[in-house]
């Protein structure tokens, strides 16, 4: 993955940015659940794997009739 970043033509500095937000997702240090979803909604957090799975067909772009 970070070859086809480098491979792109951004500049060095989004470059490494982009990277390093890569590597800091992959080692779980974005994994924290927000307890803010709740305070503000006053529901549950969920995860952004639950997320997906719950939302796989609209993020498809597939419409529910």
């Amino acid at each position: 993955m970070c070859q086809v970043i480098k491979d792109t033509d951004m500049n060095n500095w989004h470059t490494n940015v982009l990277i390093e937000l890569l590597r800091i997702t992959r080692d779980g240090s974005l994994s924290d659940v927000s307890p803010a979803v709740e305070k503000i909604t006053g529901k549950k957090p969920i995860s952004f794997q639950q997320f997906v799975k719950d939302y796989a067909a609209v993020l498809r772009g597939v419409t529910h009739k």
